[in-house]
């Protein structure tokens, strides 16, 4: 995947800037997403680490992935295919 540049991303900082779309600040280790609970939001990482994560069965957390830069931060799933279990995702700050 190609990294944003600086004028990419002040751009992109400015235009959202310009449509007030608010800047939420969480608190360290709090989640954001969950599977299987709809979010109408896409996050952007401005800075800090967003860790995205499997829950396993047994309820232990699986580390599968860390945002660490500038970057967009969003669960897509897809639906329920039958009997196939699938694994339950979060994403952490």
């Amino acid at each position: 995947m190609q990294e944003m540049s600086d004028t990419d991303l002040n751009y992109l900082f400015n235009l959202l800037e310009e449509k007030n779309i608010p800047i939420i600040h969480p608190r360290k280790h709090s989640y954001i997403m969950h599977q299987g609970i709809e979010s109408e939001y896409i996050y952007i990482l401005k800075k800090g680490v967003a860790k995205l994560s499997n829950i396993l069965r047994d309820g232990r957390e699986f580390s599968t992935f860390y945002v660490t830069d500038t970057d967009f931060v969003s669960l897509l799933e897809s639906k329920d295919h039958g009997n196939i279990n699938t694994s339950v995702f979060s994403v952490r700050v």
